[in-house]
């Protein structure tokens, strides 16, 4: 019987944990001090690529209110769909797939940009 992909068990569990994981109105909390320091080194028309980045909840809303345009990676199809809900600016979203024998699983991005 061969392993399970670990990707595949993060990414089924954040799937399944998403909403316990982080509530839609979540602050941010223990973030606040790195947030800060982020808004003050990303410009506004900067650009952020968050990895990783859930359901958008508290970095890239916050950076995205704030002027930069962040585009955010997840592998979690559920968090990715909140993440584009959840993030304040009109989101354009695609996914992305590895190439031809890549043993990596397709990642799933969107992005919010300043209108």
């Amino acid at each position: 019987m061969p392993e399970p992909d670990p990707r595949e068990i993060v990414r089924r569990g954040y799937d399944a944990l998403s909403y316990r994981y982080r509530a839609d109105d979540a602050g941010p909390g223990g973030y606040a001090a790195c947030l800060a320091a982020l808004r003050e080194r990303v410009p506004p028309g900067g650009a952020v690529l968050d990895l990783g980045c859930g359901c958008g909840v508290p970095v890239a809303r916050e950076l995205a209110g704030h002027g930069p345009a962040v585009t955010g990676v997840d592998l979690s199809e559920v968090q990715v769909r909140r993440a584009r809900r959840l993030v304040p600016r009109p989101a354009s979203c695609g996914p992305t797939s590895p190439g031809p024998g890549s043993r990596r699983p397709p990642s799933t991005p969107w992005s919010a940009s300043t209108p």
